[in-house]
C-alpha cells in the first residue's frame, strides 16, 4: 500500500501578496551610482601611481630647459668672443654684454629658480675666466653654471654651486654646467 499526502487547498508559505516591481529609474541610478564610485576608487589609484611619474617629467623637463638656456648662453658667448678679438666677457656685467647676441626669446634664467623678483636669474659666469681669451683657455672649463647666487650679472667659481643640485633625475641631484667649447654637462651632487 503506497501513501498518498493529501492535497491542500492553500500553499505552505503563507498567504501570497502581490510582488511589487522595481521602479527602471531607481535601477538606473543605482547602477550609475554603482559605475561613479568605481570609476571614482579607480580614478584615485590611476592618480596616485601617475602623480609622481608626471612629476619626474615635470621636473625632467626644467633641467632640460636649464641645459638648453645654457647651450644658447654658449652660442651667445662665442659670437660675442668673434666679435672682441675672442675675448670671453667681464664677469660683473657678462649678461648685460650679450644683449646683442642673444637670440629673441632666450631665457637667461634657470627654469628652477621660481622666484617673483626677475632680477633673480641662478646662472653664474666663472670669474677666473672673465676678460681672458677664449682660444687660450681650456675647452672642458666651467663657463657659466647653476649658481646660488641669484643676481643678473653674478659671477663666481664652481663653489657656489647649488647643493644639493638644483635639478633632479633618478640618479639623483645635479646642476648644469657649461663648458667653453659649449657643451653642457650635468655635475651630479
Amino acid at each position: 500500500m503506497s501513501f498518498t499526502p493529501p492535497k491542500m487547498s492553500a500553499p505552505l508559505e503563507g498567504p501570497s501578496s502581490p510582488r511589487r516591481k522595481a521602479n527602471p529609474t531607481t535601477i538606473v541610478l543605482v547602477v550609475v551610482a554603482g559605475l561613479a564610485a568605481t570609476c571614482c576608487a579607480g580614478g584615485l589609484i590611476f592618480a596616485a601611481v601617475l602623480f609622481p611619474v608626471f612629476r619626474q617629467a615635470r621636473l625632467a623637463a626644467r633641467g632640460a630647459i636649464c641645459s638648453s638656456n645654457l647651450q644658447q648662453i654658449g652660442v651667445s658667448i662665442g659670437m660675442y668672443a668673434s666679435d672682441n678679438d675672442d675675448l670671453l666677457p667681464i664677469a660683473n656685467r657678462w649678461v648685460d654684454s650679450l644683449g646683442i647676441y642673444k637670440k629673441q626669446g632666450i631665457s637667461m634664467r634657470c627654469p628652477e629658480v621660481r622666484s617673483r623678483n626677475r632680477n633673480d636669474y641662478g646662472y653664474a659666469f666663472n670669474i677666473a675666466l672673465s676678460g681672458k681669451s677664449r682660444s687660450k683657455s681650456d675647452s672642458n672649463a666651467a663657463l657659466v653654471f647653476d649658481s646660488t647666487i641669484l643676481a643678473k650679472n653674478a659671477s663666481s667659481g664652481l663653489d657656489s654651486l647649488p647643493k644639493p643640485g638644483r635639478h633632479t633625475k633618478r640618479g639623483g641631484a645635479y646642476d648644469n654646467v657649461l663648458q667653453i667649447d659649449g657643451s653642457v654637462h650635468s655635475e651630479m651632487k
